[in-house]
């Protein structure tokens, strides 16, 4: 990662250009004297210019239009979760940040779900009740979007389950808002192996976030890689505005350093979100057998407990 310069890289592309919400890309085109592209939008506008970075999610429209759309489709790992926010009165507000205040995660041993609770934003420090909290939590399987059609089920199904973990976890999915909406996302992923190299839009359009890389939450790397996608990225096209490379080598740059680090990325991180719904695997991790330590001083610690078994059975 970049440290403190991804976030200075963050805000610098934000310079480059105007924001506009509520926008649903629908085509990307090269412009006619192919110098530049078009994205077209839903609503029957467009917007041109030198170079499109699409970050349209795990389900990119830009992506389909660089790849194709059957190559374009993700995988889904049939992995399911709720991911939602919101606030809670001020008792239930200051536990959910007991045990950590910022956030932790939990995994229960005969659900095979996960739950991560963490706070989002603290608007007032004393006022708890505008505090923001996260609550997502996932499962491999059933019951998948089309088992909960409705808010009522999904609420039910959540309250259930959060009744069945330890604190504060089950405050938090049995007292949120009663009018709280949320849906089931599913968990896709998408490999940038794939590769675009010999579309008509290659030098022009690039992928970046989900859209270059989908893969599951579990490990928090799609958003590492996100910010450091930016940070690259950034540092690419300071090097076109200054005169040291083109357009389409600081393009060949970026992607050779993004796909680089999130095809490695990419498994492991699929690995990881199947292993924590699963009890035993889970349990046979070298995180839980041994601790947040070095390797090296994990292995001795590890050691050490065998000679003392030894010992002890010696005796």
């Amino acid at each position: 990662m970049y440290g403190g310069k991804t976030l200075a890289c963050i805000r610098f592309l934000l310079t480059l250009y105007v924001q506009q919400y509520g926008k649903k890309c629908t085509s990307v085109s090269l412009t006619p004297d192919a110098a530049g592209v078009t994205a077209t939008f839903a609503d029957g506008s467009s917007a041109s210019g030198s170079f499109l970075v699409g970050c349209d999610s795990a389900n990119s429209v830009v992506r389909e239009f660089l790849v194709g759309k059957e190559k374009a489709k993700v995988e889904d790992l049939d992995i399911n979760m709720f991911n939602v926010s919101c606030a809670y009165p001020a008792e239930t507000s200051k536990l959910l940040r007991t045990k950590h205040p910022n956030f932790k995660n939990s995994y229960h041993p005969e659900l095979g779900m996960m739950y991560w609770l963490s706070i989002m934003d603290v608007k007032d420090p004393d006022r708890p009740e505008t505090w923001l909290h996260q609550s997502c939590v996932s499962w491999i399987g059933a019951p998948r979007v089309e088992d909960l059609p409705d808010q009522a089920s999904r609420t039910a199904f959540f309250r259930e389950r959060a009744a069945q973990f330890a604190e504060p976890w089950r405050s938090a999915g049995t007292k949120f808002p009663e009018n709280l909406s949320f849906g089931i996302d599913r968990t896709t992923v998408w490999d940038p192996s794939v590769g675009w190299s010999n579309s008509d839009l290659y030098g022009r359009v690039t992928l970046a976030g989900d859209s270059a890389h989908a893969m599951p939450p579990h490990r928090g790397q799609g958003l590492n890689n996100g910010l450091n996608d930016a940070a690259v990225l950034v540092e690419q096209l300071e090097a076109v505005k200054q005169g040291k490379k083109s357009l389409k080598e600081a393009c060949e740059a970026y992607e050779e350093d993004m796909r680089g680090r999130t095809v490695k990325e990419i498994p492991i991180s699929v690995a990881q979100a199947r292993m924590v719904h699963s009890w035993e695997t889970l349990m046979n991790a070298p995180f839980i057998k041994l601790g947040m330590h070095k390797q090296a001083e994990a292995e001795a610690l590890e050691k050490a407990k065998k000679d003392e078994e030894n010992n002890v059975e010696a005796t």
